[in-house]
């Protein structure tokens, strides 16, 4: 079992050492490490970025791209660097939302332990989704409560807080947005997300007589949240999906990314090459489903997100679903 009670011991005494809200000036902003506060539902600390040209007469928009850091660690520091890295640097895809609609970003700093790799939070796996009683449990839920505390401090700010979210997520973070936003259709205005395997969540019980449990698709939904699916709210969602035609990083075939009968259902169902096949497979089924759904396949390019054409078409997008 994964070393929660050291973990978040260790969280809390390094956020408490650093303050509850420790601010620095950035490039092209201000960012603040809002600490841990599980009497309000999230046991993680977040980032908040906020640009300099913020405008306190018009609505903004939170943007949210969970954190990724793209290995494992039981470190706690790592995450929050990383975390940190993402919020502020230049080149990442929230962080360029952020400073060209000059709205706010935020991201939430979640583990992901070396001990129990298995538990893939930075995807909001199965596993992550089945821990009960500790500080892991439903991350989903904490992340609503740091957006809904990040939009009290913006208030507290002067500033107008939209209530939907944009999300964006490239690798591991993209299935996270995407299995947050089918779970939450209500919260999220928009999500551009890219890298994600080839593979899209499914929005059925069941594929070709194939029972589609989650991660994959919504079969077990009730029993996972307590609540039915929202198909129809989860269709409206805009949402903007891209994967290089030369990328050759899928999660598919390893153990913390999805369980051996999942793997056999995908392979079997949605394709073992991820690309084309497996992409092209997803992207039609979409589009029959009638999905509120963009796509770019973009030539030449690997495993990447930072391609100024990939950044400006996601720019692009968002801007034609702000202020819907």
């Amino acid at each position: 079992m994964f070393q929660i009670k050291n973990l978040h011991v260790a969280v809390f005494l390094l956020i408490t050492n650093i303050s509850s809200c420790a601010q620095s000036k950035v490039a092209d902003g201000e960012i603040v490490l809002v600490t841990e506060d599980s009497l309000h539902g999230f046991c993680y600390p977040y980032f908040l970025f906020m640009p300099d040209k913020m405008d306190s007469t018009r609505q903004v928009t939170i943007i949210v791209e969970p954190n990724n850091t793209s290995f494992t660690s039981d470190d706690f520091t790592e995450h929050i660097k990383r975390a940190k890295e993402l919020c502020a640097g230049k080149g990442y895809m929230g962080n360029h939302l952020s400073v060209n609609l000059q709205y706010p970003l935020l991201v939430p700093v979640f583990p992901r332990s070396k001990t129990d790799w298995l538990i893939y939070t930075h995807s909001l796996d199965r596993d992550v989704m089945m821990q009960k009683g500790n500080s892991l449990h439903r991350l989903d839920l904490q992340l609503i409560a740091m957006i809904e505390d990040c939009k009290k401090k913006l208030e507290a700010r002067g500033f107008k807080v939209k209530e939907r979210v944009f999300m964006t997520g490239f690798s591991a973070s993209s299935m996270f947005v995407e299995r947050f936003t089918a779970i939450h259709p209500d919260k999220v205005k928009a999500s551009a997300v890219g890298g994600l395997n080839g593979l899209l969540f499914m929005p059925f019980n069941k594929l070709n007589n194939q029972e589609l449990n989650y991660p994959i698709g919504t079969n077990d939904f009730s029993r996972m949240f307590g609540k039915l699916f929202d198909s129809a709210s989860f269709k409206k969602v805009p949402q903007f999906f891209f994967m290089g035609a030369k990328d050759e990083n899928d999660a598919v075939p390893y153990k913390d990314g999805y369980e051996d009968n999942d793997r056999k259902i995908i392979y079997e169902q949605l394709g073992q090459v991820m690309m084309p096949d497996r992409w092209k497979k997803c992207m039609d089924i979409y589009i029959k489903a009638g999905m509120n759904a963009t796509f770019r396949t973009y030539q030449g390019v690997a495993h990447k997100f930072n391609r100024k054409n990939i950044l400006e078409d996601i720019l692009s997008f968002i801007k034609q679903n702000d202020g819907k």
